[in-house]
């Protein structure tokens, strides 16, 4: 069964190359049943590939969408960054 989803409003959440941030990715969008939006992605700093700085970004909204509070890290370790390797490297 194929759902199609009603637009009501659209809304841009992030916008890349802004607050040190070069992309955001991976955006999830979550409702609770007390009307609250939660909106969570990954920002990455210095490119958009897999390596590299990255952390998590929240935005939430406490009236159904009506207002966006402004985004907050919820965990930034730059100094972590982690490549992968491929099968038999260590």
């Amino acid at each position: 069964m194929e759902v199609a989803p009603i637009v009501v409003e659209e809304q841009l959440l992030w916008l890349a190359g802004t607050a040190g941030v070069g992309y955001y990715r991976i955006p999830l969008l979550s409702y609770t049943p007390q009307g609250s939006l939660i909106a969570v992605c990954e920002a990455r700093k210095e490119g958009y590939a897999d390596f590299g700085p990255k952390f998590l970004a929240i935005r939430r909204s406490t009236d159904k969408g009506a207002l966006l509070l402004s985004y907050a890290i919820i965990q930034e370790k730059p100094e972590t960054s982690l490549r992968a390797t491929s099968a038999g490297e260590s």
